[in-house]
């Protein structure tokens, strides 16, 4: 099922869209839906993301300041020595 949603756009984007959309032999609308889906699945992807960091905290896999500055340093100066 498919429902409409009504937006306010100027008409620099509007016109931006239908010169993109001509392009692909769709419309500007299609180019608009396909916007929003990329967005809300990079949005969850984020969501996730930042679960799996909230997971790790509460499962105390965590790291202090000075551990982490002491993995980088040592990283880093393997990548000189080479």
């Amino acid at each position: 099922m498919t429902v409409r949603v009504a937006i306010d756009i100027d008409e620099d984007l509007k016109a931006q869209l239908d010169e993109l959309a001509k392009g692909r032999e769709g419309t500007a609308a299609d180019l608009i839906v396909e916007a929003v889906r990329s967005y809300l699945g990079k949005a969850e992807a984020y969501r996730d993301y930042v679960q799996v960091g909230l997971d790790d905290v509460a499962a105390g896999r965590v790291h202090d300041l000075a551990e982490v500055e002491a993995h980088f340093a040592r990283k880093s100066a393997s990548r000189s020595v080479g």
